[in-house]
């Protein structure tokens, strides 16, 4: 019954707060603005976090980093009972107007589910595809290996100076 009730309020918060904008693939040139949502808990976090800035530094980005799944505690004050984001999360994620979002995490939670479907981001770069398929380009690990979130950008990154 808990289930139940849980997932029609997200159904509803979803609905109301989706961002409807057409998003597409977009040359590295003109991206300016880049969110990315991180895992804590994945052990190449820290270099992630220095190869991510560096990467914005290179290409003159304003980037901001989403961190996911600190520790419970902190959960708690960032995410509603049935794991809406905060509204200070919502707000900042629209207001940035990024023109990139990337999610390096490799499960489909609601919070991650969440924070991609209301970003107003012109290209969305995702590891496993989300219900309603938000994302614009998938880059999935290769059978049989579960890669870090390190090595996923490095490969998104690839991917993205390669778009002209």
């Amino acid at each position: 019954m808990f289930e139940f009730l849980k997932n029609s309020f997200r159904r509803r918060s979803l609905r109301r707060h989706a961002c409807n904008e057409p998003t597409g693939i977009l040359p590295l040139g003109e991206v300016r603005t880049v969110a990315v949502i991180l895992d804590a808990a994945d052990p190449s976090f820290e270099d992630c976090r220095q190869a991510l800035r560096a990467f914005f530094s290179e290409h003159k980005m304003k980037g901001d980093l989403f961190i996911n799944g600190t520790d419970d505690n902190n959960r708690k004050k960032e995410q509603n009972w049935f794991g809406q984001p905060s509204a200070q999360i919502i707000s900042h994620l629209r207001d940035m107007r990024a023109d990139l979002c990337i999610s390096l995490l490799r499960d489909a939670s609601f919070p991650v589910e969440f924070m991609v479907k209301c970003t107003p981001a012109r290209f969305k770069i995702g590891r496993v595809q989300l219900p309603g398929s938000p994302f614009d380009l998938v880059v999935s690990d290769p059978a049989g290996q579960a890669l870090s979130q390190l090595e996923s950008f490095r490969s998104i990154r690839q991917m993205l100076e390669k778009i002209i």
